[in-house]
């Protein structure tokens, strides 16, 4: 009987560690690498990957598909671009703990603030959970063919021991207590850490901040000190004003956290160039260093598309929600919003929140083309900027005119709503404290899509443009984000990691065209790309993806932090010099 369950041959491997890239074997036994190396032996499977680079799988440190692994248990479209291991409850939201009368707000939340369908998850989520641990325990019994680690989250963890006043206020000191208690228990259930934000563009279904953001410094401070108890723990945040750039007392405040929690790594999202302040990033990355120096470890996740947004008015999403009367009027039932779209006075304020303020949706009028009419008399419009077809008038009313003509129906495009400076981009990439991802993968379904953000990263900045190496790209991608949420058994190609892998044709990479897939329960849809030159998706030792095609195998393992009793490897992080 053969040694090995499956022995790759002639691969071009990257390992993820920064050795440049050689050719030879793999032999995999029991979903762990056994050997690397010329064998001689076969295995009971056996792979010819002449031709192919072979990598550790990529891991998507911020996702939000909370709820999708309940219909989707292959956590499309990310597994087809070679992620093997996710972690989910990032921004401190999630869909626990909820006690039965709450799950509707923790529900309803989740879906404002993340834009995913309300009647996706209302069709979709058992809610046959009230803890974080329990919800754990659920999802481990899951069929899935990705692995899963899980942030413990801040806003429903203050809901939970708060009720409506975690809407309201700080924190009392018996408040305080119960919330480090809860965040202890999740912890000890296997949480991988602690998410939360104070971002002022998150607020619930109601249009209030949601909990995190009533939080005193105090209060996440506390709840840092828990972390220091806790090896291999780790933070998210999402900071105040992070669309107007991310201020000294924000990176202040992450530094802090991270030393109070005994130096564990905090990752912030996300490092853009903000289209109201062009080059702003240079100086989140030097007050970034400056925290480091000072023994924190605060790192950016950063994006590496440009960020293109369709919209539509009638299914509304968060696009808009930096801007109060816009984000009122989207929450709206169909009815009303369309009255308040077309009233003249409540357009006025509309307009002044736009010159006003700053937010996701930048106000550049000629970067918005109008991609889809319904009504025969606008169709000469489809296809064309919003200011060619202006004129003279406001294009913010030809925008709600022509939305309201056609019962919002109307579909929209903008292109470069954020981080359009692809130099910028570059620079984020090369960074020591960058780390590339921000899929935000199973959120904002209606005007995102960046599940391939591995597959851009090979195939555009670094085959076509150089940016990095490969191995610097693959590092990126598989074993920083594995060393930062602590999963020290992946994240690497050595002898005795998890056989989490992807092998692929690098020359013929390409991300694919977004589309639109009506596959979401409760009759909805979501944006999806799919690219080629992924040959095949290996997790835990079984082929789950096989030329772009998903197999029956569902390997995917519940990464509790548990499991990992002796914390991540931290000195082989990058730190600032």
């Amino acid at each position: 009987m053969s040694n090995f369950d499956t022995v790759i041959r002639g691969a071009t491997i990257v390992d993820g560690l920064m050795t440049p890239s050689y050719i030879s074997d793999i032999g995999i036994r029991d979903g762990r690498i056994a050997q690397i190396g010329g064998i001689s032996e076969s295995g009971r499977e056996e792979i010819d990957a002449k031709g192919l680079h072979i990598s550790p799988g990529f891991i998507d440190m911020h996702m939000h598909m909370d709820g999708q692994l309940f219909w989707d248990g292959m956590a499309t479209p990310s597994c087809f671009s070679g992620i093997t291991s996710i972690a989910i409850c990032n921004c401190g939201f999630a869909l626990t703990p909820a006690r039965e009368g709450d799950r509707e707000w923790v529900s309803k939340m989740l879906s404002r603030v993340e834009g995913i369908p309300q009647e996706t998850l209302a069709a979709a989520i058992p809610f046959n959970w009230e803890t974080f641990a329990e919800y754990l325990d659920v999802i481990e019994g899951l069929d899935i063919g990705v692995n899963v680690g899980a942030m413990v989250p801040h806003s429903t963890i203050r809901y939970y021991v708060m009720g409506e006043d975690a809407r309201k206020r700080e924190a009392t000191p018996e408040e305080l207590e119960a919330i480090t208690s809860e965040v202890r228990a999740a912890l000890d259930a296997g949480g991988l850490g602690f998410s939360s934000t104070w971002n002022n563009g998150h607020a619930d279904a109601d249009g209030i901040p949601v909990p995190s953001r009533h939080a005193s410094r105090e209060e996440l401070i506390a709840i840092a000190e828990v972390l220091s108890e806790y090896p291999g723990t780790s933070m998210e945040f999402t900071p105040q004003g992070l669309l107007a750039g991310v201020a000294r007392e924000d990176f202040a405040l992450m530094g802090d956290l991270s030393r109070a929690a005994g130096g564990k790594p905090i990752n912030w999202n996300a490092l853009i160039d903000i289209y109201a302040h062009p080059g702003y990033w240079r100086n989140e990355l030097e007050m970034m260093a400056e925290e480091n120096k000072n023994g924190a470890r605060v790192f950016a996740i950063n994006s590496v598309f440009p960020i293109d947004a369709d919209f539509c008015f009638a299914t509304a999403g968060n696009l808009f929600d930096d801007y109060p009367h816009w984000s009122k009027a989207l929450a709206s039932p169909l009815p009303e919003r369309q009255a308040m779209l077309a009233d003249p006075e409540y357009r006025a304020k509309m307009k002044k929140d736009m010159a006003e303020l700053q937010g996701l949706f930048s106000p550049k009028w000629s970067d918005v083309e109008i991609r889809t009419v319904h009504l025969p008399e606008n169709k000469e419009m489809e296809g064309k900027r919003l200011t060619e077809v202006s004129g003279n008038n406001d294009p913010i009313d030809t925008l709600l005119d022509l939305a309201v003509s056609e019962d919002l129906k109307t579909g929209f495009f903008r292109y470069g709503v954020q981080n359009a400076d692809e130099e910028a981009i570059a620079e984020f990439i090369r960074h020591p404290l960058s780390i590339p991802g921000v899929s935000d993968g199973g959120a904002h379904l209606e005007y995102l899509c960046q599940y391939g953000w591995p597959i851009k990263l090979m195939a555009d900045w670094v085959r076509e443009r150089n940016a990095i190496s490969l191995e610097d790209a693959v590092r990126r991608c598989s074993f920083l984000p594995a060393q930062l949420l602590g999963y020290k058994d992946r994240g690497c190609i050595q002898v005795g990691k998890a056989a989490d892998l992807v092998l692929f044709d690098y020359e013929n990479l390409t991300l694919g065209e977004v589309s639109w897939a009506n596959d979401l329960p409760g009759g909805q849809s979501r944006q999806v790309h799919f690219p080629t030159g992924i040959s095949r998706v290996i997790v835990n030792g079984q082929t789950t993806v096989l030329d772009g095609k998903a197999t029956d195998k569902r390997p995917g393992e519940l990464l509790r932090r548990t499991r990992y009793q002796d914390g991540p490897e931290l000195e082989l992080l990058a730190a600032a010099e």
